[in-house]
């Protein structure tokens, strides 16, 4: 019974650490790639991990006769939160360089998520568009074609 609370715990964490670095913008690949460091420096040889775009699932099987242990994770807010993702990759690092335990993990990751971040989400997503329209109209994104080539 202990073993297989320490299986959930590693997997829990694995999953909550994804699902902070997914809704702070970082793509399905390095989702994927933390989730399986934290599952590796907490003992879980050999996981499944598997990131769709709103969804989180680790698979484990502790041995070949043994039924597949398999939990999933939906990600509610998808954005942009650069030092979150800062502070998670670097508590990733600390992990699994050894630095820290998976309790000591668990309890820092409550700590960095729970601190008021320093924009609210409408400020960044406005800030994220006026971004994107100043970069359209250095593009040129106003202007129509001056191709001549689609002419012939």
């Amino acid at each position: 019974m202990d073993e297989q609370r320490e299986v959930y715990r590693g997997i829990d964490l694995a999953l909550r650490m994804g699902e902070v670095v997914m809704s702070s913008g970082a793509g399905a690949s390095d989702v994927a790639a933390t989730m399986l460091a934290v599952t590796s420096a907490g003992g879980l040889r050999g996981c499944t991990i598997a990131v769709n775009f709103t969804t989180l699932s680790v698979s484990y099987q502790s041995a070949p006769d043994a039924p597949p242990e398999t939990h999933m994770r939906v990600v509610q807010y998808r954005g942009y939160d650069y030092a979150l993702l800062t502070e998670v990759d670097h508590l990733v690092r600390d992990l699994t360089a050894g630095r820290i335990d998976r309790t000591e993990a668990s309890h820092r990751l409550n700590e960095v998520t729970s601190i008021p971040r320093p924009y609210p989400r409408w400020a960044v997503s406005g800030s994220s568009g006026l971004l994107a329209g100043g970069a359209a109209m250095m593009l040129g994104g106003s202007r129509p074609s001056t191709n001549r080539c689609s002419e012939r």
